[in-house]
């Protein structure tokens, strides 16, 4: 039969541990207890994670703090709001902690996807590939609500064009049309 030794064992949370697993653990239940350390708490962390599209001209003017008119950082990016391929980050400033609201671009109007014709799936994978947040297919089809009809009106401006060339073109050469039907 195995004997085991049971004055190196001590009962915790119902289980048998070694004493010193339990004295591990509770020092470390009491060290997380205390203040926690000051460089700690204010290393930055930020929440943004892979690519994004930008204007930089437009990002510079507004990382700058509504209160205390100093630069903001990228380091200090509390929330981040995705409106198709437009950011909206809310920054908090070092020096007077304000939350400051900064756009990637002037326009919230990602209109290149519907025009290329690629298609919601095909934008998204690529923005995939890139480690970029995705285009939503809700907010895909909004754009393309919004840009459809445009297109559609440059299309039958382009086609009356056309038409009204072609007839000139015949109106011109017609004595040459007849005699070859």
């Amino acid at each position: 039969m195995l004997k085991v030794n049971t004055e190196n064992l001590v009962r915790y949370k119902g289980k048998w541990k070694k004493k010193t697993v339990v004295a591990g653990r509770l020092k470390l239940i009491e060290r997380n207890k205390e203040t926690p350390d000051v460089a700690r708490v204010e290393k930055p962390t930020t929440i943004l994670r892979g690519m994004r599209l930008i204007d930089p001209n437009e990002v510079n003017k507004n990382m700058i703090c509504s209160n205390c008119k100093k630069q903001l950082s990228f380091n200090h990016i509390v929330e981040e709001k995705t409106m198709g391929f437009h950011y909206i980050w809310t920054m908090r400033c070092d020096t007077c902690s304000t939350l400051t609201k900064c756009h990637s671009s002037k326009s919230h109007f990602n209109d290149g996807a519907v025009r290329s014709g690629a298609g919601c799936n095909a934008l998204r994978k690529i923005a995939m590939c890139i480690d970029m947040p995705v285009l939503s297919e809700e907010t895909y089809k909004r754009y393309e609500r919004e840009i459809g009809p445009l297109i559609e009106e440059a299309a039958k401006d382009s086609c009356r064009g056309a038409a009204a060339e072609e007839r000139n073109l015949v109106i011109e050469h017609i004595d040459t049309l007849r005699d070859k039907l």
